[in-house]
């Protein structure tokens, strides 16, 4: 089976505007253009990478049994469409209304609901401002969230006494996209997920760990690159039988919501929070239905050699990429991907 693989990163404020005729932001072009051979990282032989930008003139279709961008959306599947691509190789238009459904964080309140979690983590899907302030009088600081954003945007911190800033923007989530999730402010420590492979029956396939790195903004940093047990032990009481359990509670309880409806790359984003002097797990923050960071990760582990257990893969251009750091792709000047072993 031949692969066309596509790097698409406006994929997410794609699925917020909501519009086969969306354009990407300049800084998504931007992105696109820099790191377009990122699929090199994980494309099988015999597969090809294909820029954004060079769709216009690509006419081989034929030579493809599937393309494989990092996600699908209604402005990629017109892009596609527009420039040739034969619906052979592509979903339906009911299919991507369908994974657009599906990518709404109202999923992942259901996920949660479902799944063993502290005391105090919870989430509802709140569709205006007076359960949104219900929410809060319950359980004081909170976050809300749109259905739909991505790289921290469309995320808004409401007080214990909301002011009206909030109120505002809470109400302009509400009115744009039918509704926001909210859930307890938590004091984040760490971020990691778990990420699968969904097949159209349902089945989830466990693909490993990942672990990464955000900005004071909520941007991608970067990703460690290890095996789980390694990754394990930079959490805070998380042992491979935690790992399993969490595992399994996802494979049982996401299954069902997949099934029939969506196959691709699943990343499920978690994290570890200090409250009241204690460290604890919030298990499903979001859930990706595309390839995630994670997953390119994990197409890395195979690069770890006797000697070294882990090592960094991080986005960045050259003048602040470390001696140590190893060009994987992208363009040095703008922004690359780097791999840089760490001490064990």
């Amino acid at each position: 089976m031949r692969t066309l693989h596509l790097f698409n990163p406006g994929h997410d404020e794609a699925l917020s505007a909501h519009t086969p005729y969306y354009t990407d932001t300049r800084a998504a072009q931007a992105l696109a253009r820099a790191l377009w051979d990122l699929p090199t990282l994980w494309a099988n032989l015999g597969d090809e990478v294909l820029s954004l930008d060079g769709l216009r003139d690509f006419h081989r279709w034929q030579a493809f049994d599937a393309i494989a961008p990092w996600g699908w959306d209604a402005a990629l599947w017109h892009r596609l469409t527009k420039y040739g691509a034969p619906s052979s190789l592509l979903p339906d238009a009911e299919q991507i209304e369908t994974i657009r459904t599906l990518s709404s964080r109202k999923t992942a309140v259901k996920l949660l609901e479902c799944l063993d979690k502290p005391d105090g983590v919870c989430s509802t899907f709140a569709y205006t401002w007076e359960e949104v302030e219900a929410f809060v009088r319950t359980h004081g600081e909170a976050v809300a969230k749109a259905p739909w954003s991505s790289s921290g945007r469309g995320i808004q911190r409401i007080e214990a006494t909301p002011t009206l800033a909030s109120r505002r923007r809470v109400e302009s989530f509400i009115k744009k996209q039918g509704g926001v999730s909210v859930e307890p402010f938590f004091h984040r420590l760490t971020d990691f997920a778990l990420e699968f492979t969904a097949e159209s029956d349902g089945q989830l396939h466990y693909e490993g760990m990942s672990l990464f790195l955000t900005n004071a903004h909520g941007a991608y940093v970067g990703n460690l690159v290890a095996d789980d047990d390694t990754l394990c032990k930079q959490l805070h009481h998380f042992t491979l039988d935690t790992l399993q359990g969490l595992k399994s509670q996802i494979v049982t309880h996401l299954s069902p919501l997949l099934r029939n409806k969506y196959m691709g790359p699943v990343g499920i984003d978690m994290m570890q929070f200090e409250a009241q002097g204690q460290i604890f797990t919030h298990p499903c923050i979001e859930i990706n239905l595309r390839r995630t960071m994670g997953h390119v990760a994990l197409s890395l582990r195979s690069r770890l050699q006797a000697g070294v257990r882990k090592a960094l893969f991080t986005l960045s251009p050259a003048r602040q990429a470390p001696p140590t750091a190893t060009l994987l792709c992208g363009q040095p000047e703008v922004l690359a991907a780097w791999w840089i072993p760490q001490a064990s």
